[in-house]
């Protein structure tokens, strides 16, 4: 004999909404030969941003791109300094000329080892800096409120006779070197809507 109340709570179970919360996957990750497109608005108008949470929707269809550029990920055995980076799957070329980036892509993240060739600051470097450790740019999987920290670096050494003034420092150096300390935070604070 069937238990009639049994069958009624299964019954009732499937007329619940169900809901369930957007994850993205490593699907999103690149690939060799995947272009990744970018517009740039320096002043956006009327974009109404409200605190991040659930339930909200933003228009952003009122942009107007000041500018535009794309990064296309290319074999990393193409790169000039490849050789510089043995752990890089692909890399890609910056909005600073002649400057490339390094990538290491696996299945939990894509991070950025470091970069190759001119500094882009003012001291006028030819560098390769090792991010240490490496920029994780994106993971997988991403749910909503997700919170990550990293606090990478770059010790960039350079020959003191680069710089000007530096023979009336107050000592002598046979090398100089520039620190930089990187200290993020990533909040995962909205995820696309499916439709």
């Amino acid at each position: 004999m069937k238990n009639p109340s049994l069958s009624c709570l299964f019954s009732l179970g499937l007329l619940l909404p169900l809901s369930a919360q957007i994850t993205i996957t490593n699907s999103v990750f690149p690939a060799l030969g995947d272009t990744l497109h970018f517009a740039v608005d320096n002043q956006p108008q009327g974009i109404v941003m409200t605190p991040p949470g659930g339930d909200q929707q933003w228009d952003f269809s009122n942009l107007q791109p000041s500018y535009m550029f794309e990064q296309v990920f290319q074999d990393v055995q193409t790169g000039p300094d490849y050789g510089s980076f043995p752990s890089a799957t692909l890399y890609y070329q910056t909005t600073t000329p002649d400057v490339d980036a390094y990538l290491n892509v696996s299945a939990q993240n894509v991070s950025l080892l470091g970069i190759a060739g001119p500094d882009p600051s003012l001291l006028s470097l030819d560098l390769i800096a090792h991010y240490n450790p490496p920029i994780i740019q994106s993971r997988a999987p991403v749910s909503f409120f997700d919170i990550n920290q990293i606090s990478p670096g770059l010790l960039i050494p350079f020959l003191p006779g680069i710089l000007p003034g530096v023979g009336s420092l107050p000592f002598n150096a046979d090398s100089m070197r520039l620190r930089i300390a990187i200290n993020r935070i990533d909040a995962v604070d909205g995820l696309p809507a499916i439709f």
